[in-house]
Parts: structure tokens; sequence; C-alpha cells
């Protein structure tokens, strides 16, 4: 490098701090982007948990509810029937949602990992992360609080890769 001109000494100095900063901002730009595409994704599990909340509804008797013929379906739960609006989003994208006893029993819905997630307590308002067979997930539960569906609960679930695929 002595021998070197003071040209070339600065353009060398030059290409190494350009090329530093470049993978700087590279790695930089690739973790916020990341961090930013799961934050949309549990956004996302979040949203469609809770606009099922409204979608589950509990009758004493079956004449209370009204029965239209517009899809919704009806369970037998406790001394009542529960009314599933046919708006119920149990699956939208990679976003599986699924009505559930507080003992884990699945009444209603999809749970792509309902075997794996049989076990994990639910916590009201809380994403967990969940890892079955090499794939994380987020897992998303939300309590019912309304009159008769005490004891239920809306589990949403989705990949944690379903931002990249």
């Amino acid at each position: 490098m002595k021998k070197c001109s003071i040209r070339l000494k600065i353009t060398l100095w030059f290409s190494v701090i350009l090329l530093v900063i470049t993978v700087l901002m590279t790695f930089a730009i690739l973790s916020i982007s990341s961090g930013v595409m799961q934050k949309n994704i549990q956004d996302s599990l979040i949203a469609i948990v809770e606009d099922n909340v409204d979608e589950v509804e509990y009758f004493q008797w079956l004449e209370d509810a009204s029965l239209d013929g517009d899809g919704d379906d009806y369970l037998a739960y406790g001394d009542g029937f529960l009314e599933i609006d046919d708006d119920f989003l149990d699956l939208v994208g990679s976003n599986y949602t699924a009505l559930y006893q507080e003992d884990g029993t699945l009444l209603y819905g999809e749970n792509l990992i309902a075997t794996q997630t049989v076990f994990l307590s639910f916590q009201d308002n809380s994403i967990q992360t969940v890892s079955v067979d090499g794939e994380k997930f987020y897992v998303y539960d939300r309590m019912l609080e309304q009159e008769g569906l005490e004891g239920l609960w809306l589990r949403g679930t989705v990949s944690v890769e379903s931002g990249t695929r």
C-alpha cells in the first residue's frame, strides 16, 4: 500500500466505506421489514378473531333464534343453543379460527394445529408462539363474555411464515 498513489488509496477507502454502509443498510432494511411483516400478521390474526366474537350468540330456545335459512349453524350447548352466524370466518388466507370450550374441546371452526395446541392454556387477548414440526405459529385467544357463552373461547392460529409465502 506504500507504493500506491494517493488517488488509489482514497478510492479504496471510499469503496470500503461505501461497501460497509451498503451492508449495514441492507441488514437494517431486512430487519425492519421482517418486523413489520410479523406485526401485520399478528394484527390480521387479532382482527379476524375479534370480528368473529360478534358472530357467536346464545339462545335459550331455538325458537328465539331467527331461523331464516341464511346459512347460520346451530349447536346444542348447555341448556340452549349456539348460533354461529354465516359470517363466521373460520379460514381467511392462512388464518384459522375455531370455537372451543374451556376444557379444550373443539366445537366449531378450523385449526390446522388443533392436536398440537390442545394442551396449550387459553390466555385472553394474548398472542402466544407455538412451534409445531419446526414451524412457528402465532396463537391468539379471545374469551367470549356474552350471556350464555361463559366458558367459550375463540382461538385463532396463523403460521409465522405465512407472510413470506
